[in-house]
């Protein structure tokens, strides 16, 4: 069990990558199970994970999760179009962002029905909406 001050700390030790992912396959999966195992230990605190010392914790490690999920996100709008991917069947954004207006019905949401996973309104907050569907060619 982890100490509830060192999560963060433990969960971002596993976040520094020394070799290309492609070179270092071992190492890739050793940061998954290390960084996993710190996450899995503080969803384990499931009925507790809102008060503290663990929300705070929990929130900053999530926290830290969704700027890393933002930057892929962002890697992959720019860079499945240069392959040849065709974004938008519907003609929609692709990625849109963090706004006050999904910010105010997600707050809607949990006043009528309890609290989001952590993880679920972080995405919303940090990283917003994102759609990956291709458009065909007919």
């Amino acid at each position: 069990m982890f100490e509830s001050t060192s999560y963060l700390q433990r969960y971002r030790q596993y976040l520094v990558v020394k070799e290309p992912w492609h070179s270092q396959e071992g190492y890739k999966i050793q940061w998954h199970r290390e960084a996993f195992a710190v996450w899995a230990n503080l969803v384990s605190h499931a009925s507790t994970i809102r008060a503290e010392p663990l929300y705070s914790d929990a929130r900053a490690v999530a926290e830290d999760m969704m700027q890393h999920a933002r930057h892929n996100v962002a890697l992959i709008v720019e860079r499945l179009p240069q392959l040849g991917y065709r974004f938008n069947p519907s003609g929609e954004a692709v990625w849109q962002q963090p706004n006050v207006a999904l910010s105010q019905v997600l707050d809607t949401i949990e006043h009528t029905y309890g609290p989001l996973p952590l993880t679920i309104r972080l995405w919303f907050d940090m990283v917003g909406s994102v759609t990956l569907m291709v458009r065909t060619r007919h």
